[in-house]
């Protein structure tokens, strides 16, 4: 059986992938460039982490692939890479804005997601990195589930963890006036 899958020639010849060592455990992993949410999808390719000895932290993305006609452009090394739709908006969610790694003081993000990492060009290590992949999901610091857009625009997850930072200062500004911090 063949997967097609939704690549652009150009991303794959300018070799962005170090051939992986199939007798260890490794990945590879992408770094967003965080960004605001109207501007284009970045990111760059971190080859070579190991799973099973001290390796980068990093959250797995689950998502249903989608038609495979339907596709988000996303830059990874500088290079054009034709995503699933379902997957560039995934990242897209979880890519932080500048404001959001400098109010929070976070960290950006490494991901790894199948369509990203498994080397479509060479099928011996496809083979090796897709009989890898539950192990890949069990390394990862969380596993981020994508179901789709919410268009009813109920729930605002970003929106929801600042309102929790806000509770949380709150409560931290009342617990310092009756000195029990």
């Amino acid at each position: 059986m063949t997967i097609s899958t939704a690549q652009k020639p150009s991303f794959y010849s300018s070799k962005p992938y170090s051939p992986l060592d199939t007798s260890k455990k490794e990945i590879g992993l992408l770094k967003l460039v965080p960004a605001n949410k109207d501007e284009p999808l970045e990111g760059y390719l971190i080859n070579n982490c190991y799973l099973n000895t001290t390796h980068p932290r990093f959250d797995a993305i689950s998502y249903c692939a989608g038609y495979l006609n339907k596709t988000v452009e996303i830059t990874i090394n500088n290079v054009k890479f034709n995503a699933f739709q379902s997957l560039g908006r995934a990242l897209g969610r979880v890519r932080p804005t500048p404001e959001q790694i400098e109010e929070f003081h976070m960290e950006i993000p490494l991901l790894w997601a199948d369509q990203i990492f498994i080397n479509q060009s060479d099928p011996v290590e496809r083979s090796h990195q897709a009989a890898q992949m539950r192990e890949n999901y069990q390394h990862a610091e969380a596993t981020l589930l994508w179901i789709g857009e919410d268009l009813s625009g109920a729930f605002n997850p970003i929106r929801h963890v600042k309102d929790m930072h806000r509770d949380l200062q709150r409560a931290n500004e009342k617990l310092t006036e009756v000195g029990l911090t």
